[in-house]
């Protein structure tokens, strides 16, 4: 009997499902375990055909809800609220760029029409749809700066959370000596 319960007990982890990790593109890791995060992502291992493997996954590949659920070394958990913090303001970025966008190439639309090329001489029709090629431009460049800001406060933000840690882990060492 007692045999019984230590194979039972024994046999348990292996009934249990593993998690599984599955990116924003679809790809899928079966039984993860995270080996380390860095600063750009997360060093997995995974079974793949019974076999062990490691991958790395960026951070903008997570799910979200998987870095809103994560609960593991405080460390971790701040980068990926860092993470999830950036991602959430690049999509608020990018909906407002691709609204201007869209408005822009409406314009450029209009403009190109037979009825607009009767009302508008040709010339002010060049201009006009050179200011708007001009703003298109000017709109991705203004939303590549801002996301360009946005990648240097996370990793501003990812080394401070990684020196508080250190700090942490340093003055507990000197407690215990």
């Amino acid at each position: 009997m007692r045999n019984a319960v230590l194979l039972t007990l024994l046999a348990l982890p292996f009934c249990i499902p593993a998690d599984d990790l599955v990116t924003e593109n679809g790809t899928v890791y079966q039984d993860y375990h995270i080996a380390d995060v860095g600063s750009i992502g997360i060093r997995i291992t995974y079974k793949k055909d019974e076999e062990l493997r490691k991958a790395t996954v960026l951070f903008k590949e997570l799910p979200d809800d998987f870095l809103e659920n994560y609960k593991g070394d405080p460390l971790t958990t701040e980068i990926f609220a860092t993470s999830l913090d950036k991602r959430r303001k690049i999509r608020i970025l990018k909906a407002k760029r691709d609204e201007e966008l869209a408005a822009l190439e409406e314009l450029k639309t209009e403009l190109q029409e037979p009825s607009a090329k009767r009302k508008m001489n040709s010339e002010r029709r060049k201009r006009a749809l050179r200011r708007i090629r001009d703003r298109q431009k000017q709109v991705q460049r203004i939303f590549n700066g801002e996301c360009d800001k946005l990648d240097a406060e996370e990793a501003r933000r990812i080394e401070a959370a990684k020196r508080k840690a250190e700090a942490a882990e340093n003055t507990e060492q000197t407690k215990s000596q």
